[in-house]
């Protein structure tokens, strides 16, 4: 009995001791894996990290002209693989901090893994702002910006004190010396000399403040100095194309990506119910048939225009600067291979003038509001700016004059949009019935919208036709030597007012107002309305019925509300 008793408690004890030394197999599951392992990870996943950081802070910082690209492509990728990295290793840490107690985290790995998430959120904030760059750059391309405007998106290092400096600041710094160097006195350019030179030398990589002093060192005689900036600009930028994108224009002007809520670029809170018109329908091909309007300039340098004496339809509109602009409609019956020119920059109410035609809308640049008012009418147009083909340069003339364009330049563009020429007079109400009126009693109408630019319209009894001179001058073609001819003219009266310190101006397209209209020689007073961006403008008499045109050429003057034109009879001698 007791050698059976003795027995069970050997069994017994020799259980429990199997029993505990499986328990003490089972190790802690730290000691399973080394701790050496963990470094070695994290190390490593913190060197990936900081090599793509790295990378995109290149971008970030060393980048001048707009980013390409390949660019952004290469920061999205690098930022996606940084984030893989990123959340393994977090992972990792997460687990090893679950197999071990707190008080055995080490003070390497808690560095470590400090550093990545250091790096980690430094290469964030690099990668956030190269993708922002991306819809940036296409704002700046879609609405005109220079490069310029960009630079006051990026950061450029002073290599005096070895930090990063924004471009806004630095284009205030610029701004600042602008106004010194517009004076263009001794004292005043040494001034500028003074707030630029600083700049130029401590900031290398800010292409136009180094360009700006090469101009003030001209203009003060210094013309070695001079060059030898230039000189070095030139290695680095040959076109100067980010050296001078920031223009007097530029340093002048408000913000253009701070767009104020001015008439200029606010379109209407309250846009009536338009009234139906004739839709612009698909033919079986899916094309629509539109109008090839060309904005084109008016200024001294820039007429006669070419081109001008096949446009069907016309409009007249004044801009700043003292002088006006001229939207050109051509249709199908247009001479397609004329150069058709200078083709200048557009403006607002232009496009709210045209919208309801939805016509092939054709420029070279334009006002900050008319690029906000294609934004938000999501209005196509074909801008040279934006690298459209189609143009050409006159290499006789001097830039900005000597821009051209070509119905049939334009045609093949206008096809791969599912755009066919079509007939600018269709959204007129003409008619060839009841022309000419007996009563021919217009010899002239003469149109004054400021105190050296009159428009004069003298009426051909033969033709029957109104032919168009300028202060006196008969404006003909370079193209055919025939001047324009029209057969009607429109005076419509609307609210013109200026809005900025540049002159821009607003000008009053929807609403109602008076109206003359000459007709083959007789003239008819009514009022005009265009209740809608989508509504044609219409043309009634004192009675409320809507005036029939002559179905031909027309040329709508938008005259100033409170100014007279002049008009001359027959029976009273022009002067």
């Amino acid at each position: 009995m007791f050698l059976y008793i003795l027995r069970a408690t050997i069994f017994f004890i020799a259980f429990n001791s199997i029993a505990f030394s499986i328990n003490l197999v089972k190790k802690p599951p730290a000691l399973i894996e080394p701790r050496g392992n963990i470094y070695k990870d994290l190390n490593y996943m913190l060197s990936k990290i900081t090599n793509k950081r790295h990378r995109l802070q290149k971008i970030y910082v060393e980048q001048p002209e707009f980013l390409k690209e390949e660019k952004i492509k290469q920061a999205r990728v690098d930022y996606y693989f940084a984030l893989m990295v990123y959340n393994k290793a977090q992972k990792r840490i997460w687990d090893y901090k679950k197999l071990y107690p707190r008080e055995n985290i080490t003070v390497t790995i808690r560095v470590l893994s400090e550093k990545i998430e250091k790096h980690f959120r430094e290469l964030k904030v690099y990668a956030s702002y190269i993708k922002k760059m991306h819809p940036l750059d296409l704002y700046a391309r879609n609405f005109a910006l220079k490069p310029g405007k960009l630079l006051e998106f990026r950061k450029f290092k002073n290599v005096k004190t070895n930090s990063m400096q924004s471009g806004k600041d630095l284009f205030e710094i610029l701004q600042k010396a602008y106004r010194f160097f517009n004076l263009r006195t001794k004292t005043s350019l040494n001034q500028a000399v003074k707030v630029l030179k600083p700049i130029a030398d401590n900031v290398p990589d800010y292409f136009p403040a180094r360009f700006w002093l090469s101009k003030v060192y001209f203009d003060l005689d210094l013309i070695e100095e001079s060059q030898a900036i230039m000189y070095k600009l030139l290695d680095v930028d040959p076109e100067l194309i980010i050296s001078k994108s920031i223009d007097d224009q530029m340093l002048r002007e408000d913000d253009l990506l701070n767009y104020q809520y001015t008439p200029e670029n606010r379109l209407p809170h309250e846009i009536p119910q338009p009234i139906k018109h004739k839709e612009v329908k698909l033919d079986q091909y899916g094309m629509r048939s539109v109008p090839f309007v060309v904005s084109l300039g008016n200024s001294r340098n820039e007429r006669p225009q070419s081109g001008l004496s096949f446009a069907e339809v016309v409009l007249e509109m004044p801009t700043e600067g003292g002088i006006t602009r001229l939207l050109a409609y051509y249709g199908k019956n247009s001479d397609m291979s004329v150069p058709i020119g200078p083709v200048r920059s557009m403006r607002n109410y232009f496009l709210r003038e045209v919208y309801h035609l939805r016509p092939f809308f054709i420029h070279c640049g334009g006002s900050p509001g008319s690029y906000r008012e294609k934004q938000e009418l999501d209005y196509f147009t074909i801008d040279e700016i934006g690298g459209y083909m189609g143009f050409f340069r006159d290499r006789k003339g001097t830039a900005p004059f000597n821009l051209y364009t070509s119905i049939d330049k334009m045609t093949e563009l206008a096809y791969s949009k599912h755009i066919k020429i079509g007939d600018p007079l269709m959204y007129l109400h003409t008619t060839k019935v009841g022309y000419p009126h007996k009563d021919k009693s217009i010899e002239a109408v003469h149109v004054s919208y400021f105190d050296d630019y009159t428009v004069t319209h003298k009426f051909d009894p033969l033709g029957g036709n109104y032919v168009r001179y300028v202060n006196g001058n008969l404006m003909k073609d370079p193209v055919n030597n025939r001047p324009s001819y029209s057969k009607n003219i429109v005076i419509q009266y609307v609210d013109i007012d200026t809005i900025d310190s540049v002159g821009r101006r607003h000008v009053g397209v929807l609403g109602t107002g008076d109206a003359d209209i000459f007709i083959e020689g007789r003239r008819k007073k009514g009022t005009w309305k265009k209740i809608g961006l989508d509504s044609r403008t219409f043309y009634m008499d004192k009675d409320g019925k809507e005036i029939s045109l002559f179905h031909g050429s027309t040329w709508i003057h938008f005259m100033f509300k409170h100014r007279k034109i002049r008009v001359d009879t027959f029976n009273k001698i022009d002067n």
